[in-house]
């Protein structure tokens, strides 16, 4: 009887001792944030350019319109990282960014978001990204097209697409988030160049 009730006791003990472990709080892995950045976040211009640009709010896939990172794995296999997210919505950070850098590169334009109840644009610029991700093992493709619009009539003065292609250094995300970086800063000093061509912006 007393090694009958010794073996109840213990396994008791052993049951009880593994429910408490079952419920104590799992250490789960670090969440990172990213967001992409200007071609020179500290560099300063004052505004009143002779030519007012609006920028409509840039278009992407709606694959990419997530919080998490996504990149592209084999066989067209989409794969969304749940620890590795964007600091704010992809298609306002991208929209963001563009604004800034055309900022930059046009000296003599100022770039206004839409909507802006003030009106007077010389031009208006679409911008729709048709892709914007790190290959399997391979670059980041950014593919985009756009349209530059007349300000007054909304006519269309010239349209133009580019697919931009950037090595990407690792494996980690932090690195393919630096190669979309690059690829962004590119596909803006085209976008800067063909407003230049087109007549809209110096």
């Amino acid at each position: 009887m007393m090694i009958r009730a010794a073996r109840t006791l213990a396994f008791a003990l052993v049951t009880g001792l593994s429910l408490s472990a079952c419920g104590l709080p799992q250490e789960s892995a670090p969440t990172y944030y990213y967001v992409l950045d200007p071609i020179d976040p500290a560099a300063e211009r004052q505004a009143g350019g002779a030519v007012r640009l609006a920028l409509d709010t840039v278009e992407i896939p709606s694959y990419l319109d997530r919080q998490s990172l996504v990149t592209r794995g084999p066989n067209n296999r989409l794969e969304v990282s749940s620890f590795h997210q964007w600091g704010e919505p992809l298609n306002a950070n991208v929209t963001r960014v563009l604004g800034e850098n055309l900022r930059l590169l046009l000296d003599q334009t100022d770039v206004v978001r839409l909507p802006n109840r003030n009106g007077g644009f010389n031009a208006e610029l679409q911008v729709d990204i048709v892709r914007f991700e790190r290959e399997a093992d391979g670059p980041v493709t950014l593919a985009a097209r756009w349209m530059i619009l007349d300000g007054q009539r909304h006519k269309t003065l010239a349209s133009q697409r580019a697919v931009v292609m950037e090595p990407v250094e690792s494996s980690r995300p932090a690195a393919t988030v630096a190669a979309m970086d690059r690829a962004l800063a590119t596909l803006s000093r085209r976008i800067a160049e063909h407003l230049r061509e087109a007549g809209v912006a110096t």
